[in-house]
């Protein structure tokens, strides 16, 4: 499920590809930046398969569930709801070889974030700098079942049996201080028409930003930037940021060892 995500969803898809999965499902909704032309040109309904999805309110679990399960009537042997800024890799080998070698029906994903390095202008940024933290938040991978239910942002399943933290995700949130600013907008506007406030924290950081002024948001863009984490934003810097080569990870998680042996 995409909305103005032409930047980076390319190499989402061709990031799947490499890591061996079998197809890829993604709907658009209602783009205004070539995302959705990106997807008919590239639809060939064998690897990819595409969709329009014309509801505007971010009901985010519904959406993914009813796409999780179109993906186990295909005959899936896992579901891997990913979005479109997040790279999934194995802990060791590739995306598919873990899961086919899993023996839990459950599997968990690490995630680091990655942001851009400091001074990075425009539309793309001039580097980037990778979070040796791990996100506060994980994600998961699951194997079809009459009773999987996906909880709310893929953060968790509920359907029988174990878990095992066996992937990784390479999380590239923010990308250029516009596409920060667009997408608190566009997260916001879509949480609105889903209904009123989610109680909890980090439910609703996009709309608690987009509460902030443009000079507010300019500022927590360049903290962010500089490795400072925001109470309001949360794909936030909590660890040391270093130097990462996103080119150099398309197929093997940590190839130069940034974050360690």
């Amino acid at each position: 499920m995409v909305k103005n995500e032409a930047d980076i969803l390319g190499q989402t898809i061709d990031h799947l590809r490499r890591q061996g999965v079998d197809g890829v499902l993604v709907v658009d909704n209602g783009s205004t930046d070539g995302t959705g032309e990106l997807l008919r040109e590239r639809a060939d309904g064998a690897f990819l398969f595409t969709g329009d999805d014309r509801e505007p309110a971010y009901f985010q679990a519904p959406k993914m569930q009813f796409l999780s399960q179109w993906a186990a009537r295909q005959g899936a042997d896992w579901i891997v709801p990913f979005d479109a800024d997040e790279w999934w890799f194995g802990s060791e080998g590739s995306l598919v070889e873990t899961l086919r070698a899993s023996t839990t029906p459950i599997a968990a994903a690490v995630i680091h974030n990655v942001f851009p390095e400091p001074g990075s202008s425009g539309a793309v940024a001039s580097g980037w700098r990778i979070d040796t933290n791990p996100a506060r938040l994980e994600k998961v991978a699951y194997r079809p079942h009459l009773l999987a239910a996906l909880h709310h942002g893929n953060h968790g399943v509920s359907r029988p049996g174990r878990v095992s933290q066996s992937l990784r995700i390479l999380h590239v949130p923010w990308r250029s201080e516009q596409q920060f600013r667009s997408k608190i907008a566009n997260g916001a506007a879509a949480l609105r028409l889903a209904g009123p406030r989610g109680a909890g924290a980090g439910v609703d950081h996009w709309r608690d930003l987009d509460d902030e002024s443009v000079d507010e948001l300019r500022e927590i863009w360049r903290d962010m930037l500089e490795g400072h984490g925001h109470p309001k934003l949360e794909w936030s810097p909590t660890g040391d940021l270093r130097p990462v080569t996103l080119a150099s990870w398309s197929r093997e998680w940590d190839p130069d060892k940034v974050l360690g042996a």
